[in-house]
């Protein structure tokens, strides 16, 4: 037994000697001992119906916290498969573009002097027919000769037009310009009493650029100190 029943029941026994003392009947007391204890079962069944649902509305506040979470979830797994493909079209369309410039590079590098080539095939054309001159026939009079030199002449001219169109430009150093080591080479030195020490004094082979960059330099003789006699 608790203390609180103790209480209780010492409560009551003290209600029922007053009763008693002053003529009141001992049933009364004992509704009024009823009627207490009807009333704590109620305040404790509330109070139970109250726990209960605290508790439930607990669990529905976990079950949509729940919900929510499983959609963003999905949210999020959506959102990563969609940059995967999106990253997968990316990386195809890179890699097509590699090989498509890898194809475009290897044609530039085979053809790259395809029109270059052509242009010379005329100065070729030209060549060959004046080799095929027959000097040895009756016929290789001086005209022919001179058929010949004028064939050559039109023949150097073809080529010096297909250069210009490349870009192919001459180096032919001037009689008494300064030696340049970019764009002359000196195979010799000659003393001659015509031009100054380290001028250009001869021109064994002309040279050439392309587009300003130096293809060959030009081969030549340059004069040296006049030594006294």
């Amino acid at each position: 037994m608790t203390s609180s029943k103790i209480d209780q029941d010492t409560k009551t026994d003290s209600i029922q000697e007053s009763g008693a003392s002053l003529g009141i009947e001992p049933e009364h007391n004992e509704d009024m001992t009823t009627t207490d204890s009807s009333a704590a079962e109620s305040l404790e069944t509330d109070q139970g119906h109250i726990s209960r649902d605290a508790v439930d509305l607990d669990s529905e506040t976990e079950g949509g916290d729940s919900v929510a979470e499983t959609d963003e979830l999905e949210d999020l797994h959506k959102q990563v498969n969609d940059l995967k493909e999106q990253y997968l079209r990316a990386r195809a369309e890179v890699e097509n573009i590699r090989k498509r410039s890898d194809v475009e590079m290897s044609n530039i590098r085979k053809f790259a002097l395809e029109g270059f080539v052509r242009e010379l095939l005329m100065v070729k054309d030209s060549l060959e027919m004046a080799r095929n001159v027959d000097f040895r026939s009756k016929s290789a009079d001086q005209d022919v000769l001179e058929n010949m030199v004028e064939g050559i002449t039109l023949t150097v001219k073809q080529l010096e037009a297909v250069f210009e169109r490349f870009a192919i430009q001459e180096v032919l150093p001037e009689l008494g310009e300064k030696l340049d080591p970019e764009l002359h080479q000196a195979m010799g030195m000659e003393e001659t009493g015509d031009f100054k020490a380290n001028e250009i004094c001869r021109v064994i082979q002309k040279g050439y650029s392309l587009n300003g960059r130096l293809l060959r330099p030009a081969m030549v003789m340059v004069a040296s100190e006049v030594k006294d006699s």
